[in-house]
């Protein structure tokens, strides 16, 4: 297996967010490489709920050792801070395909949305990530790392409706930031909702597979 490694950000103080240290972590060792813990977080998550997830249920669905596992996530945090990690850079991902500018505006904007959608439809595991991370105001690299993710989304979808309002393809005289706010928190609405329709359809599907047996 080629040398995988894992980052996390370590912020030092409260006042000074800025000042981070990147703390490379090999995980040759164990065997494992980022695909294999986002999986199985996502398992955990999926079967069980993300108050579920600590470090020994980690541990034993990786099949290594919770000694060898806190070398590298030492609490239930640094998993979060692991999972909003790879969620930005999946973002990321979606945003630089919108960046081509042979697009349309429009374009831009129905693709950027079908990424999200399929993102969070295919890794479903990702939105109770966000809302237990954003229950944790009260520890700060969290909370930065969340606020990247949003940033993020923010970003894109404003660089998108500025170009749509200067080819006027959006004839919208609204506010470009308040304009985001209410798009992002109208999707997210229509993720929950759809991720909320798909636990309750497997649910009843158990329950007709349990009454059968």
């Amino acid at each position: 297996m080629n040398t995988k490694t894992l980052a996390y950000v370590k912020f030092f103080t409260r006042s000074d967010f800025k000042k981070i240290q990147i703390v490379k972590l090999k995980i040759d060792s164990m065997k494992l490489n980022e695909k294999m813990i986002l999986d199985a977080v996502g398992k955990i998550i999926d079967n069980s709920s993300i108050s579920e997830l600590d470090c020994k249920r980690l541990s034993i669905e990786l099949r290594t050792s919770l000694a060898e596992l806190k070398a590298y996530f030492p609490d239930k945090n640094a998993i979060i801070l692991f999972m909003l990690r790879q969620l930005h850079e999946e973002i990321i991902e979606i945003i630089q395909v919108e960046k081509d500018q042979h697009q349309t505006p429009t374009q831009a904007f129905n693709r950027m949305f079908i990424g999200l959608d399929y993102l969070f439809e295919a890794k479903s595991y990702y939105l109770p990530v966000i809302f237990y991370a954003e229950t944790k105001n009260s520890h700060e690299e969290i909370r930065i790392a969340l606020d990247q993710v949003k940033l993020a989304a923010q970003k894109a979808l404003e660089l998108i409706i500025e170009r749509g309002k200067e080819s006027k393809d959006f004839k919208i005289r609204q506010a470009s930031e308040a304009l985001v706010e209410n798009i992002l928190s109208s999707f997210r609405s229509f993720v929950a909702e759809k991720q909320v329709d798909r636990k309750i359809r497997e649910a009843f599907d158990r329950l007709k597979t349990n009454l059968k047996n």
